[in-house]
């Protein structure tokens, strides 16, 4: 282990215990990640709104954890078909909480499948995606979060929030009233500022629109603020 990876460790040690009292390490709120109205009404797509989400997670070294609170920004945009098929498009700013100048937001580092289930099921109680259609059908959208049997298809570079960022491709099968429906599921990461940005599509597999989501997501913005 490096010098500076095991002074990382050691000050990291010192917060826990010092936070020990409180039993919570930090409580930060990110700064919401949209998109233009001009960006994805150009491709079909909606805004549904932009919610704050409150997640937790836990750091730990030394056998010493405390919890982390963080409210993240979560912003939702969907484009549905004639024959309902709907596409999501969510994109998550989270606080890229640092100690001793190193990210312990597991955002930054998280396995796509993993990062895909936190997202998604953010989503389960939230009317986000802006969902045109049938409203008998907006079970489908709620069951966007049940994805499964991810396999990598593709991955392209695209500049986010000026970036150079990988935009990773998932083959996968999305439940719908039932039935394992084939889908992709699109994944970018990126941090800005003080915030990990994530954008994360699904859509049906007969839909084209991986163009559209790359262009989407090139589009993000995103207020930068550094303390």
């Amino acid at each position: 282990m490096s010098v500076s990876r095991v002074a990382s460790t050691v000050v990291l040690t010192v917060v826990l215990v010092l936070a020990g009292c409180t039993g919570t390490l930090f409580a930060a709120e990110a700064s919401p990640a949209t998109i233009p109205q001009s960006a994805y009404e150009s491709v079909g797509y909606v805004h549904g709104n932009t919610t704050a989400v409150p997640l937790g997670y836990t750091v730990g070294t030394a056998g010493i954890s405390r919890n982390v609170t963080v409210t993240s920004q979560l912003s939702g945009y969907s484009r549905t078909v004639a024959d309902d098929e709907v596409s999501l498009l969510l994109v998550l700013s989270t606080p890229n909480v640092e100690v001793a100048g190193e990210s312990v937001n597991p955002f930054a580092r998280m396995a796509d499948g993993v990062l895909l289930d936190r997202v998604l099921n953010a989503t389960a109680t939230l009317n986000v995606t802006g969902y045109v259609g049938d409203a008998s059908d907006a079970g489908d959208v709620a069951a966007v979060a049940d994805v499964g049997d991810l396999r990598r298809v593709d991955a392209v570079e695209r500049t986010v929030l000026e970036t150079p960022t990988t935009v990773t491709t998932y083959a996968g099968t999305v439940e719908i009233e039932g039935t394992r429906v084939a889908a992709l599921v699109h994944v970018a990461v990126v941090e800005h500022g003080d915030d990990v940005v994530v954008a994360v599509a699904v859509h049906p597999e007969s839909m084209d629109e991986t163009a559209r989501i790359h262009a989407l997501v090139e589009a993000i913005e995103h207020e930068a603020t550094s303390e």
